[in-house]
């Protein structure tokens, strides 16, 4: 279900108009949350009490609560994002569902905004996490709208990259190694 969520071609953008193309993903989509994933959950997750794989189901259904919204199927997204909320309470993905319950819009613009950010499109994801930003009434979206804004630029090259720098770096792990080894 994740690779088919984070699949290229799957931009949860609510401005495409070509979905009609990706209703066999969208179907396979819908069916696997509604026949695999929501009838056996509340039992999985009880058997293996472990918060982290209830927050990873949380996590799952909401990215198919904004695919599904944006792909203009308002009543599966609804259901699936209210399912999200209740599946996943107490954990950050859970509260941030029940944020999408109330205003599904904005959480299927947030759910882009990741969609872009996981596909190395950074500036349109932290332009569109900008604008999420000043909702005062979704705390928990606008929390996860800021982790975008504020990520660090990824690195372009190793902290190492010149002969120097290299030689520099090169010599302090060294010392270091040498000072901490057992006599």
């Amino acid at each position: 279900m994740t690779d088919l969520l984070r699949a290229d071609d799957l931009d949860p953008s609510p401005l495409r108009n070509d979905w009609g193309a990706y209703e066999r993903q969208l179907a396979e989509v819908r069916r696997l949350v509604q026949s695999d994933i929501l009838p056996n959950a509340e039992a999985a997750l009880a058997a293996a009490d472990d918060p982290r794989i209830r927050q990873f189901c949380a996590d799952v259904l909401g990215d198919a609560a904004g695919l599904l919204y944006a792909a203009r199927d308002p009543e599966a997204a609804r259901t699936t994002v209210a399912a999200a909320a209740r599946l996943g309470a107490g954990t950050e993905p859970g509260a941030l569902a029940a944020e999408g319950v109330r205003d599904l819009e904005n959480f299927t613009q947030l759910i882009r905004a990741w969609w872009l950010l996981r596909h190395k499109r950074r500036d349109e994801a932290r332009q569109l996490a900008r604008t999420l930003v000043g909702l005062a009434l979704l705390p928990t979206l606008v929390a996860s709208a800021r982790v975008i804004t504020d990520a660090p630029e990824p690195l372009s090259a190793p902290p190492c990259s010149s002969r120097s720098t290299a030689a520099a770096c090169g010599s302090s792990a060294i010392a270091i190694i040498a000072a901490t080894a057992p006599m």
